[in-house]
């Protein structure tokens, strides 16, 4: 699955939670190996831009004259590898991959988000949050003509408790 397909599975309908909760472990998987691909991806990067600095370096310590150094010092090596163009651009590739490899980190996290999210929902629903006002499950039996209001009985059909007056 690419980043964009997984963005577009982020979001969660309530109606489908089930559905939701049940392809929820294969996203967040997919997410981490995108993420984990990405971080390999950006160290491959950083990897060749070390490889392109020690090369230009090389080369420029060979041939100076090339590179308009008329003495070898070290700080005008290092000047001339800063600006060797495989150096500069194997540096932007690292940038590139280093950014990427943060996208794929935060689409992995908010799969971690979206699990949450999920867990309140789920709770929500057990909870009863949609269900009647004024009515909690306990409350509710088996057909809605035998509902019993709060005032008249406790759970379960078992007496409210009196509180005792206190004196003074």
């Amino acid at each position: 699955m690419t980043p964009e397909d997984l963005k577009r599975s982020l979001s969660i309908d309530i109606q489908a939670l089930h559905e939701m909760c049940e392809k929820q472990p294969k996203l967040a998987s997919e997410a981490g190996e995108v993420a984990a691909e990405a971080k390999a991806e950006a160290k491959r990067q950083d990897l060749q831009a070390d490889e392109a600095e020690a090369s230009a370096e090389r080369d420029i310590r060979l041939h100076p004259e090339e590179y308009g150094l008329s003495k070898i010092t070290e700080s005008a090596v290092k000047s001339a590898v800063v600006l060797h163009p495989d150096v500069m651009k194997a540096k932007r590739d690292a940038i590139e991959s280093a950014e990427l490899a943060d996208k794929a980190k935060n689409l992995a996290n908010a799969f971690e988000h979206r699990r949450s999210m999920l867990n309140a929902e789920v709770d929500l629903y057990v909870n009863n949050y949609w269900g009647e006002p004024g009515m909690k499950a306990r409350q509710m039996s088996g057909s809605e003509n035998k509902i019993v209001a709060e005032d008249e009985a406790g759970v379960e059909g078992m007496p409210r408790r009196r509180r005792r007056k206190s004196n003074g």
